[in-house]
């Protein structure tokens, strides 16, 4: 069986298989960060890849969007479920079921400002008077760089500090809107609502991989 073929490995093989494998999955979590997406809890790394090269921001948004509707909402309906079971978003699990609601109704535009107060709550949360988020992100994620280079929370937390710098960057209010979700334009009210499936879906996402990587746990990614 061809995808056994790590058995007939040697050490240096298998672990070189390893290194290499971790670094493709760390420039896929960087590229997805740019292009608005948190790493998918739910996906092989293969799966991850295959979405990256959509190509433009329009195509990966569009390949997640699929993703998601596939084999009637298969991977949709085990995000919900993860999110409303979770221990670790209790507080907020009222928040969420409204908007796994809302999205089944296709009322994407209402999700928005619903998760982005989920997110900042979850990156807040024993973080004390310290409100800088994106400043907060970066030096959590600047400590994670010291683990070994096969660490996969090492590779999380880096493409959660980039989404969340991107999501809470300050922007001009006078300038041109920014051409993702910003929260300071959403939660301002400066921002059109034009907000749609991908855009709620991004969030959604947001939710799962930052509460999995701010909880602490042992963080298994799909094989």
């Amino acid at each position: 069986m061809a995808e056994l073929g790590f058995l007939n490995m040697t050490r240096a093989e298998l672990e070189e298989a390893v290194r290499l494998g971790m670094e493709r999955l760390n420039r896929a979590a960087v590229d997805l960060a740019e292009q608005g997406w948190s790493l998918p809890m739910s996906l092989t790394p293969a799966e991850t890849y295959e979405i990256l090269e959509s190509g433009t921001p329009a195509e990966i948004d569009k390949r997640f969007v699929r993703l998601y509707e596939a084999d009637g909402g298969r991977y949709f309906e085990r995000l919900a479920e993860d999110l409303t079971s979770r221990h670790g978003l209790l507080r907020w699990r009222s928040l969420i079921t409204q908007v796994v609601s809302a999205y089944r109704r296709c009322d994407y535009a209402i999700t928005i400002p619903a998760l982005l107060t989920v997110c900042e709550g979850i990156l807040v949360h024993g973080e004390g008077k310290r409100t800088k988020l994106r400043a907060v992100m970066r030096k959590r994620a600047e400590a994670e760089q010291k683990k070994p280079p096969d660490s996969i929370d090492r590779i999380l937390w880096d493409n959660v500090s980039r989404f969340v710098d991107k999501l809470f960057k300050q922007s001009d209010s006078a300038a041109a809107p920014p051409c993702r979700l910003n929260r300071h334009w959403i939660l301002h009210g400066r921002d059109v609502p034009t907000w749609g499936q991908a855009d709620c879906l991004r969030l959604l996402q947001a939710v799962d991989t930052i509460s999995v990587v701010t909880d602490g746990s042992t963080v298994q990614h799909q094989a």
